[in-house]
């Protein structure tokens, strides 16, 4: 929610921006992307609806009800076709989201379930705050022919599939990936290595020649993963449809699937990279530069939010405001309207005057 504090902050950071005009870190992170309006008025809803969260408590009651109200008029719709013959079987993929269903049973089971599905939903939302930023992960009841039974296995599931992705994005860029601290638990550290000078040589901002990261001793990459633990789901049909399938397993509502890109890195006595455990007895590090809203950032995020992933990030905190969700960047102005987001943000590397 915007609020004057926002606002003011947003001010300083521009202020503070133009005093680093020459740094190529700064310039990146300061530099708006074209936009691409999002021609599809569906998928403005789908993203718009993972991302309600970020929406005033008022806006996203109206923006939840209006949604409900509709998938009321299409279950009412609906019922008035029958129970037999194709229009079922098409009308059981719209309500359950199951994209490959085309066996038309159980359509009544269907229906109630979508009914006391937005009735629940009724019962929350107004109770909910609103984030900054929210991310969420999300599984089928089987994946890759694996029946997923408990929590810590779906946990463990999709941990695999978020490492099997940094491993794409560390080989597409020429980088040795290892992990360096809480390599079994649900928050863990990554190295990126370059394996050669020339590794990021085509990036504007190029943590190899920063010299600020010199001064902590390491310019290497650095990946933060923290999933909170996964979750049975509750009924959701608009979540379902926005996702394109139906979960089995979440990790909870609000900012639960945290991924973080950072280069520079404190090091230790052995010269490398330092892990340890802060006050509060949590892993930490001493990182240099968040990269998030840089060039590099958003390729990496783009690899790890791909399409195939069930998981999203939506961030209100860096500029411009950006989202990721099955390998598509989007961005928004202001998150108090109805469909908020509305547009792609455009990967084309930017050019910047010497």
């Amino acid at each position: 929610m915007y609020t004057l504090f926002r606002l003011i902050g947003l001010l300083v950071f521009f202020v503070t921006l133009s005093g680093c005009a020459s740094s190529p870190y700064y310039q990146e992170i300061s530099y708006k992307p074209p936009t691409i309006e999002i021609s599809d008025e569906q998928e403005k809803q789908n993203v718009s609806y993972l991302a309600r969260y970020m929406m005033s408590r008022n806006s996203r009651r109206a923006f939840v009800a209006q949604l409900q109200a509709e998938e009321r008029q299409r279950l009412a719709s609906l019922k008035s076709w029958g129970d037999t013959g194709v229009e079922v079987a098409m009308a059981t993929d719209v309500v359950t989201g199951e994209l490959l269903n085309t066996t038309g049973q159980n359509l009544g089971s269907a229906m109630v379930g979508v009914g006391v599905g937005l009735e629940l939903l009724d019962s929350v939302f107004s109770q909910m705050a609103d984030f900054d930023q929210v991310s969420q992960g999300f599984l089928p009841a089987e994946v890759n022919g694996e029946a997923i039974l408990t929590a810590e296995r779906a946990s463990q599931v999709m941990m695999g599939q978020v490492q099997m992705r940094l491993e794409r994005f560390a080989a597409e860029k020429g980088f040795h990936l290892s992990c360096i601290g809480g390599c079994t638990a649900d928050m863990r550290y990554y190295q990126l290595r370059s394996a050669t000078p020339e590794t990021l040589a085509t990036y504007h901002y190029n943590p190899a020649t920063d010299d600020r990261l010199q001064q902590l001793g390491n310019r290497d990459l650095f990946a933060v993963i923290n999933l909170s633990r996964m979750r049975p789901t509750e009924q959701d049909p608009l979540r379902d449809r926005a996702l394109g399938f139906t979960p089995a397993w979440e990790t909870p509502t609000g900012n639960t699937f945290v991924v973080r890109l950072f280069a520079g890195a404190k090091t230790g006595a052995d010269g490398e990279p330092l892990v340890y455990r802060n006050e509060a007895g949590v892993l930490d590090m001493s990182v240099g530069r968040n990269l998030v809203a840089t060039q590099l950032g958003r390729e990496f995020f783009s690899t790890l939010f791909d399409g195939d992933l069930g998981a999203y990030y939506f961030d209100n905190d860096i500029y411009p405001h950006t989202g990721y969700f099955r390998g598509k960047v989007y961005t928004w102005v202001l998150e108090n309207e109805r469909q908020f987001i509305t547009s792609y943000l455009d990967l084309t590397p930017p050019r910047f005057k010497p």
